[in-house]
């Protein structure tokens, strides 16, 4: 397994003043093998997606490192330890490492709960207190029935 890096250029940057394009990176862990005897690359994750302009923000690296190191502890039991030391350092290549210092330095200027909440749990449903976008009543899953 390895890094497969994708690009495309934006209009303008995700963060910071207008200077023109930036680009948005997408790391995609993928596998080598053969089918019908032709190598062929098989998709195993989306790992993480950034922008250039975002790298430059110590938050932003912090977030993303952040966003990494749980994407792998999900996929631990398709990879090894040397895999994922791989693959890190691959992403570290091209996106610093935040240090503890930048980490303690981020959290001091963004508070206590700087880092976003994780993402709800797998067959977990969307909380009945965000607004209905559709115009519908709202219906619980017991109503459908």
């Amino acid at each position: 397994m390895y890094v497969r890096w994708q690009s495309r250029e934006r209009n303008r940057p995700q963060y910071g003043p207008w200077q023109g394009p930036d680009i948005h990176w997408s790391a995609i862990i993928v596998e080598n093998m053969r089918i019908d005897g032709k190598p062929r690359q098989l998709h195993v994750a989306y790992l993480a997606g950034f922008t250039e302009s975002a790298i430059n923000h110590e938050a932003q690296r912090c977030y993303l490192w952040d966003h990494i190191s749980e994407r792998l502890d999900q996929l631990a039991n398709q990879m090894t330890t040397a895999t994922r030391e791989r693959i890190e350092a691959a992403v570290a290549n091209k996106v610093p490492r935040p240090t503890v210092a930048q980490y303690k330095a981020v959290a001091r200027r963004n508070g206590p709960n700087w880092r976003r909440p994780s993402p709800p749990a797998s067959g977990s449903r969307p909380s009945s207190s965000l607004p209905n976008l559709i115009g519908s009543p709202a219906t619980s899953p017991s109503s459908a029935r």
